[in-house]
């Protein structure tokens, strides 16, 4: 029955992800609000973390954990960057933010660089973790690949328009935006390391999220640390 239990609950966490993935990415592409855009594309992730944990498999486990570093990275690059703009235009439009982009130069690459890097394009960080994903969910069902594909079309499309209102569109009023150097060194910082994990994706995963994923998944070492803390009450 536990094992029933066990499945049913799995079942339910990859369909759940899947349909967060593919309506969040969806929702990505018909909204103008970019702290909207940035949130509906953390549900996407989240889906993408949910599907992975519901594959109960050692590969599924360290797609997941890989994939949830990686996405932090990222997210936090797409937040601050977009919050720079938001900061300088005053309002989270895209239609307030045209052209601002110009006048904002390094804001604007670091933007590109979370973008490129949650769509999972290389030499990315997440390219690497969403390839993990690719295998953790190919293993179980093509129909999830499918799911991570598309959901991942559909949020480049959302990204592109944001970077065609910053950077090609025109701007419809007369807003003289400038780049704060404490802010756009942060960007900077995340910016490389997106690239420099991306380039190392690798050397981590061996060193750090395969001895992460054998620990996760050691049931014998969580039984063994909680007879250990009963015994020492």
């Amino acid at each position: 029955e536990f094992e029933n239990a066990v499945r049913v609950v799995s079942t339910v966490l990859i369909g759940l992800g899947a349909v967060s993935a593919l309506l969040a990415s969806l929702a990505m592409t018909a909204h103008d609000d970019v702290k909207r855009i940035v949130a509906y594309s953390t549900i996407l992730h989240m889906g993408y973390l949910a599907m992975a944990v519901g594959l109960r498999t050692e590969l599924g486990t360290k797609a997941m954990i890989f994939h949830m570093l990686n996405h932090s990275l990222g997210k936090a690059l797409l937040f601050l960057a977009v919050g720079v703009f938001i900061h300088e235009a005053g309002s989270r439009k895209l239609q307030d933010l045209a052209g601002l982009g110009k006048q904002m130069p390094l804001t604007t690459v670091s933007l590109a660089i979370a973008t490129v890097a949650l769509v999972g394009l290389p030499p990315t960080n997440v390219f690497f973790s969403k390839l993990v994903l690719y295998y953790a969910y190919l293993e179980k069902n093509v129909a999830l690949v499918v799911v991570l594909v598309l959901s991942s079309v559909f949020a480049l499309v959302s990204y592109m328009k944001m970077l065609y209102w910053l950077w090609i569109k025109k701007a419809e009023n007369n807003i003289a935006a400038k780049e704060p150097k404490s802010m756009v060194a942060v960007l900077l910082l995340l910016a490389v390391l997106c690239l420099v994990i991306g380039i190392l994706s690798p050397l981590i995963i061996e060193k750090v999220i395969d001895p992460a994923t054998a620990h996760a998944l050691d049931v014998q070492g969580y039984i063994q640390a909680a007879a250990n803390v009963l015994g020492g009450k």
